[in-house]
């Protein structure tokens, strides 16, 4: 214990307990397995006062994966509000039973923990009568997607994934007119390709980027604009050509931006719900300064 005081000895021991405690509490990992039994908790927290009964059953092929302890509480926190809905929108076990179906609530969970993302899955065998909509306030973490689709009379399904802090790759941009603005992030990803505005094959109208090659006429998304309230001349401009994940499909926006700085490599740091950087996911350390990630969901909506 003294091996890990010393380096610290120095701060008053409250600053140092609270650094350490705060570090911990940021890298704390549990595996699959805690998080059902976490959700089996909040299912009989539920129905403490309901003469409905939940049935968990389990998808999981790999209870031993481990993800941050801050994701698992934002799921929580999901989930819990969706199953809430969900009980409170099911009919008792006595209509289940007149409608010819079973009379307890199966819920299914499944999740999938990979390198770079985190993703539950819930179906129910519930009405399949109610949307799931969250509200802004309840979204803790900006890098998360949720799904809730729904068939009357048969069930629906949940869906909820989140990136992880893996090391990614980033395209860093500038966007603005002046040459102090901010640098820019740009998942590498995501990039499809990158070219300046009075290239042959290029023709700018208003705010449609017309190429010669499969992409067809795109959208331009003017970053400048959208952080700086600064404009462009067209011909002046770069274009990163980027795809974006909707509820519809991928969809293509050609990113107007002011220069290309290189690539850089980093662990995303990502900015809660709560905070006001409407067009950022988080920030990604490069050359020891932090660079605001464009949320490209943000950009397709």
């Amino acid at each position: 214990m003294s091996a890990v005081c010393a380096p610290v000895l120095h701060s008053p021991p409250c600053t140092a307990s609270t650094s350490v405690i705060a570090a911990l509490g940021r890298d704390l990992r549990l595996n699959v397995d805690d998080f059902r039994i976490a959700l089996e908790a909040e299912i009989v927290a539920l129905l403490a006062d309901s003469p409905l009964h939940v049935a968990l059953e389990s998808a999981i092929d790999d209870v031993g994966a481990v993800f941050p302890a801050v994701i698992a509480r934002e799921m929580r926190k999901i989930v819990r509000l969706w199953l809430a809905r969900l009980v409170h929108a099911t009919s008792g076990p006595a209509a289940r039973i007149t409608a010819g179906r079973r009379a307890n609530l199966t819920v299914t969970l499944n999740v999938i923990v990979t390198p770079g993302q985190f993703t539950v899955h819930l179906t129910d065998d519930g009405d399949g009568t109610d949307d799931f909509i969250l509200a802004k306030q309840d979204r803790g973490l900006r890098d998360m997607y949720i799904r809730h689709s729904r068939t009357p009379g048969v069930g629906s399904t949940l869906s909820v994934r989140c990136g992880l802090r893996s090391m990614n790759e980033y395209l860093i941009v500038t966007a603005g007119a002046e040459d102090t603005d901010a640098t820019i992030a740009i998942p590498l990803r995501s990039v499809e390709r990158m070219s300046s505005g009075d290239a042959h094959d290029l023709a700018v109208h208003r705010l449609v980027l017309i190429t010669a090659e499969e992409y067809g006429a795109l959208p331009i998304d003017e970053i400048g604009a959208q952080l700086y309230d600064t404009d462009y001349k067209p011909t002046a401009a770069m274009y990163v050509i980027v795809h974006c994940e909707t509820a519809e499909g991928i969809r293509r926006v050609a990113l107007r931006v002011r220069e290309l700085r290189g690539t850089c490599r980093g662990s995303l740091h990502y900015v809660p719900e709560r905070y006001p950087t409407e067009w950022l996911l988080g920030f990604v350390m490069n050359r020891r300064q932090m660079v605001g990630v464009l949320d490209l969901a943000r950009v397709a909506a």
